[in-house]
């Protein structure tokens, strides 16, 4: 009896566990609580490193880039979307530091910031993991 109430729940667990579906115009604030965040500052779309989504998903991540202009969000390995030019003013002046990296946990708090040059993405998942947040998760 307790085994089959456990398989009716898996869909909604699994639905919690999900990442959000995002609209055009979300915001690194919109996802608060849900969702870190990478703001890119960059020149050119070349220097956006590979992140994988399959390690986005675990780290609950999402990868923003400011480059020639523009604002996007990474979607999937290789899809940037373009976001309206207001999330491009507001990121480009709160982020203005050209070819940088900043994290921003889930309370919306920046993190650590990096350099482009120096950004691994290993690092950064290693400081995620001493988060607190991120032990908590890993422990549910």
């Amino acid at each position: 009896m307790k085994t089959s109430a456990l398989i009716a729940l898996l869909p909604l667990f699994t639905l919690c566990q999900s990442p959000p579906l995002l609209a055009e115009d979300t915001s690194p604030e919109d996802l608060q609580w849900q969702q870190r965040v990478l703001v890119f500052n960059i020149d050119k779309k070349q220097q956006l490193p590979s992140i994988e989504k399959d390690i986005r998903d675990e780290f609950k991540l999402t990868v923003f880039a400011i480059f020639e202009g523009k604002t996007y969000r990474l979607d999937d390995d290789t899809t940037l979307t373009p976001l309206p030019d207001s999330q491009y003013r507001a990121l480009s002046e709160r982020y203005a530091q050209k070819q940088q990296v900043w994290l921003i946990g889930l309370d919306g708090g920046i993190k650590a910031n990096y350099s482009i040059e120096n950004f691994d993405m290993e690092k950064v998942a290693a400081f995620i993991n001493t988060m607190p947040m991120r032990q908590w998760e890993l422990n549910q």
